[in-house]
This record gives structure tokens, C-alpha cells and sequence, in this order.
């Protein structure tokens, strides 16, 4: 189990349930933010810090709006106007705001891709100020502004040398330890290695992701270095709220290069048998406000989701998830309810391949009252570089198109998706319906009609 205490808009302190690793991680990033950047700042400091978070999360005191100055300062034995001042002045708001709900946004990209001599790194390469010019500003100031951004980490990091690829298997994706920092630009929180291609390099390529995240302070999810470490859950305290992430990979349903975690052994957490990772589901469902789950399923190339996720997306929601995120089809594939729980099926390329494909930055917002918002910003991959859609007639073609590929769903012009059978349905802001809406986008071709393969790469390409 893991913990990642925000403040408003950035990570304060990441940690495990045990107050000694707590205290441990929540001074490792006091002594990151804030020693020797003010002249005012003093080491008890240090220690009320420390002492608010444990107090906030591990005696779970966190959503007691009754909580006041008086009976904190009693808990962590000092005056209520320091305590009042250090509150104010380490997480930028008041105790009254620190223990109220207020609204938290989630951003999830699709498939992204660091991997040498692969298209979009050697793209990136050739461009003065790297990958900064392989998108938008627009959207990268998007990505950065939401509370918590998390990347499917669609590769390994492993050196070169000594690396040696699966056997047999059509792509393989190494990528430079160094890239890691790359991550950084997209305003990333945590990353999901719940794929198929994160042990592409074997046991070895595995490990070495794994540390070199670690090194880079970027909490992961859906593998590790045994079935613990890959079914952790992630927790999420802001605002008031917890909010817990999980994530797991249907793929691979027949040939089993990607090896699943053992209770000795590394892997990644598989979905394809789901009981385990529903499991997970249920317990984070009762450890916190709301569940999000990615999961990593589909069939390549296909505009639709095949039944598998159909029936996999009811299991989880039936388990306690609140939406539910996929990826693997390297389409844009639809979103639907089932019950309240919106379904985003599948992300698409965010930065992988030569076709020019739709894409998005979904966004999941709990609002002030508590209600789950799932919307698409509108972007295209395009020439190896990705944007937002900022012309009228282009963003309604993109809505269009997602609400064409959709069931049973509403999309305003905000690009947030409604729930047609439910009783609230806002049937008089909706713009794009998925009972009319029309594209003429086929699968196995891009946008403009070329030919593509099953990961999105111009034929013409290969």
C-alpha cells in the first residue's frame, strides 16, 4: 500500500502504512521542499509536518471536518497558532480547507513510447528542444495543471548492454534509463506498468524499470518485484477526499511473454483471470471515497471494444471501482456507463506511431459534492507530434467521431460524457449523441484514410 499526501496542485509526501516509513518519506520530502530554501524556516517545522500527515491519514482523521486547531494541537502537543501558521504556510490553505472537500482532477494519457529507434524517439531527437516540440503548449500546460497526471509507461527502461529481448515477440521496447526524466515534462504522479510490453526485456528489463522509477521518485502500479509489490494500491489523500488507484493487464490472452508477479518472482498483475485483481478492487473500495481502475485489455487496431472488455469492465465496477480507465487497442475506442460508472475503453496513441489518430487527455473530476465526471480534451497525433484540436469544426469531427464509437452516452461541449439512462441526463447541454452521431473512420486506417498497422504505424513505414 502506498500513500501520496497532495497539496494543492503537487506531491507532498509519499509513503507506506507504518508511521516510521511515513515520518521517513514525509522528511526525505521536507528536506526536498522546503531546508535551506528560507531563511524562517525552523527544524520543529520539520516535526509538525511530519506529525500533521500521520495524524491525517493513519489515524484517518483526514475527512473529520470536526477536526479543529484545538484538538490537533493537543494530538501533536503544541500551540494552536503555530500550528495554525504551519498549516498555512506547508499546505497552502487553512485546516478548515486542509480537512473539506473540494474538487480533484485525475489526467490519463494512452500510449506513450521512449524506446530507441522507434519512431517517435528518433522523431524526438531531431527536434532543438526534444519532446517539448512533440506537443502542444496547450496541452502540456493541461497535463501539469491537473491534481494528479498518470502515464502508461508502455516500455522498459534497461541499458543496452546485456539486455536481451523476448524471444519470438513481434515489438520490443527498450528504452534509455535516461528518458526517464523525460516523464517530468508531463507533470507525471505515477505511471502504470500493468502491459504488455513492460517485460519485453525479460526479469532483467523488469528490475530495472522498477529502479529506475524508484530513483526517480515516480510511484508505480500493476507490476513489481513480486505479486505484493505488483497488486499495491495507490492511495491519494486531497482535498478531503482518498481516492485510490489500481491497475492490471488482460494482455497477453495466449502467449504468455509477460510474465505475471508471483509471490517470489516479478510481473506484472495479470487480469485475464480476473479474481485477484478483483480482489484488490474490492479492498480498495473499502479503504477508500472512490476507486479508479486502468486496465490494460482489447484487441489491436479495433475501433470497438470486443466483449471481453465489455464483460471485465462490469466485474470491475460490480467489484467497487468508480470509473475505469483502459488502454492496449492503440485507438481511441469509446466510453459508456455501466450502472453510473463511466468507462473510458481505450485511450488510444498519445505519442506512439506515424498515423495521424485521434487521442486524447482524459480527465476524471470528483466535483465539490462528490460527483464522478469523466471528460475527453480533443487532440490528434499528427506527423509525430500531439495537440489539443483548438478549431471549432475540428473539435466537433473528434466529438463526433467519439460519440459515433460510443453506447449509450451524451458528450456537451465540454467533452463530458453523460449517462443517457440515468434520471438527471442534461438531454438540453448535450451536443453529440451516440444514438446519431456518424464518423467515417474505419479501423486498420487513420484519419485521413492511409493504411495502418495494428499499433498505428503508417504501412508505408514499415
Amino acid at each position: 500500500m502506498e500513500y501520496l499526501f497532495l497539496r494543492r496542485k503537487r506531491t507532498t509526501a509519499t509513503s507506506e502504512r507504518q508511521k516510521t516509513l511515513l515520518f521517513k518519506a514525509a522528511e526525505r520530502q521536507w528536506k526536498e521542499e522546503f531546508a535551506g530554501k528560507e531563511t524562517d524556516i525552523r527544524k520543529v517545522d520539520c516535526n509538525i509536518y511530519k506529525g500533521i500527515l500521520y495524524q491525517l491519514e493513519i489515524r484517518q482523521v483526514f475527512l473529520d471536518t470536526s477536526l479543529s486547531l484545538k484538538k490537533l494541537s493537543a494530538l501533536l502537543e503544541t500551540n494552536q497558532t503555530y500550528l495554525s501558521n504551519v498549516v498555512n504556510k506547508y499546505f497552502g490553505c487553512n485546516l478548515k480547507e486542509l480537512v473539506t472537500a473540494s474538487e480533484m482532477v485525475f489526467g490519463f494519457a494512452g500510449d506513450i513510447n521512449f524506446a530507441e529507434n522507434w519512431y517517435t524517439t528518433e522523431y524526438m531527437k531531431e527536434q532543438p528542444d526534444g519532446l517539448r516540440d512533440c506537443f502542444s503548449e496547450d496541452l502540456l500546460a493541461q497535463m501539469q495543471g491537473v491534481d494528479v497526471m498518470i502515464m502508461n509507461n508502455e516500455f522498459t527502461y534497461v541499458n543496452k548492454k546485456g539486455a536481451t529481448s523476448v524471444y519470438g515477440k513481434a515489438y520490443t521496447f527498450r528504452a534509455d534509463p535516461q528518458k526517464a526524466e523525460l516523464l517530468e515534462i508531463f507533470g507525471t504522479d505515477t505511471v502504470t506498468l500493468a502491459n504488455n510490453h513492460v517485460y519485453d526485456y525479460g526479469k532483467r528489463g523488469l528490475l530495472s524499470t522498477l529502479d529506475v522509477l524508484d530513483q526517480e521518485g515516480i510511484p508505480y502500479s500493476g507490476a513489481g518485484r513480486n505479486l505484493k509489490d505488483a497488486s499495491k494500491i495507490i492511495y491519494y489523500v486531497m482535498n478531503g477526499r482518498k481516492v485510490a488507484f489500481v491497475s492490471a493487464t488482460q494482455i497477453e490472452r495466449s502467449k504468455q511473454y509477460t510474465k505475471a508477479a508471483t509471490e517470489t518472482e516479478p510481473g506484472v498483475l495479470k487480469a485475464l483471470h480476473p479474481e485477484k485483481f478483483l480482489k484488490i478492487v474490492k479492498e480498495a473500495a473499502q479503504n477508500s471515497d472512490y476507486v479508479i481502475a486502468e486496465v490494460h485489455w482489447g484487441t489491436e487496431g479495433m475501433l470497438y471494444p470486443d466483449q471481453s472488455q465489455r464483460h471485465l469492465a462490469e466485474q470491475i465496477a460490480q467489484a467497487g471501482a468508480d470509473v475505469i480507465i483502459g488502454g492496449h487497442p492503440h485507438r481511441l475506442q469509446g466510453t459508456t456507463f455501466v450502472g453510473d460508472v463511466p468507462i473510458a475503453y481505450s485511450l488510444g496513441n498519445f505519442w506512439f506511431s506515424t498515423g495521424t489518430l485521434y487521442t486524447t487527455l482524459a480527465k476524471v473530476t470528483i466535483t465539490e459534492d462528490g460527483t464522478v465526471k469523466l471528460s475527453f480534451v480533443p487532440c490528434i497525433q499528427q506527423n509525430l507530434t500531439t495537440r489539443i484540436l483548438t478549431e471549432p469544426e475540428e473539435r466537433s469531427d473528434f466529438y463526433e467521431y467519439l460519440a459515433s464509437v460510443s453506447m449509450d452516452i451524451g458528450i456537451d461541449a465540454d467533452g463530458v460524457v453523460y449517462n443517457k439512462n440515468a434520471d438527471d441526463y442534461p438531454a438540453g447541454e448535450i451536443l453529440y449523441d451516440s444514438d446519431t452521431s456518424q464518423t467515417d473512420i474505419i479501423g486498420m486506417a487513420d484519419n485521413e484514410g492511409d493504411a495502418i498497422d495494428i499499433v498505428g504505424n503508417l504501412r508505408e513505414d514499415r
